[in-house]
């Protein structure tokens, strides 16, 4: 669904019946799963039979590329599995994600999921925006956990790649960036501190990986 952008809202109307004024945007999609069978012995085995391999091929790389745009470009939060919150700051840049998403899809032969790629508006009493918004906290204390115990990982072992490396720090990045909408919910404080930790980490990890080299550059 395409917006003219930006879109005008009557606040008071909205109020008055008893509705946030202010909209949660969401950015929706229903792309299917073309492995059927995680355990097959080979590429062929665990694909659905509704795809041939090229098409398979296609939409896990599509899945990948949508996932990369939603978390690292868009600074979305997970709602539901194909549901995920986005900034009105980032409406026309998710459109632009949406537009491509539909065209790739379309692409595969798959139109008919082309056709569910949708942005749109939700509007909900104050006690359902705050259910949003413990969903969208809890969505990044996860993320930011996960990026934490892969940091942690690579401080143990001495080592982690960098690509790895790079999406922990972009996780910080989007933390950061996004943890101001959430000032006023009670697990703020949970997020401010959970960032900090990982931003530790990091830095960990970055002077561990510095007394090597100069270890390897002495020897």
């Amino acid at each position: 669904m395409e917006f003219k952008l930006p879109i005008k809202l009557d606040k008071e109307a909205l109020e008055q019946m008893g509705l946030k004024s202010e909209a949660i945007w969401l950015f929706e999609y229903d792309i299917p799963s073309a492995i059927k069978n995680q355990h097959g012995k080979n590429v062929k085995e665990r694909i659905s039979q509704k795809f041939s391999l090229e098409q398979a091929k296609k939409l896990v790389k599509l899945k990948n590329w949508l996932s990369f745009q939603l978390k690292f470009k868009l600074h979305a939060t997970r709602n539901l599995y194909s549901s995920w919150f986005i900034s009105q700051n980032n409406l026309e840049l998710a459109e632009s994600v949406a537009k491509k998403l539909r065209s790739e899809l379309e692409a595969i032969g798959l139109h008919e999921y082309a056709n569910k790629v949708r942005i749109i508006p939700i509007f909900t009493t104050e006690e359902g925006y705050e259910s949003f918004m413990d969903r969208k906290a809890e969505f990044l204390l996860e993320f930011i956990g996960e990026a934490t115990e892969k940091v942690e990982k690579g401080i143990k072992d001495g080592f982690m790649s960098e690509s790895a490396l790079w999406r922990c720090k972009k996780t910080l990045e989007v933390a950061e960036a996004i943890k101001e909408e959430l000032k006023d919910h009670e697990r703020y404080n949970e997020l401010v501190d959970s960032i900090a930790i990982l931003d530790d980490l990091i830095n960990q990890y970055e002077a561990l990986k510095a007394e090597q080299k100069q270890k390897e550059a002495k020897n």
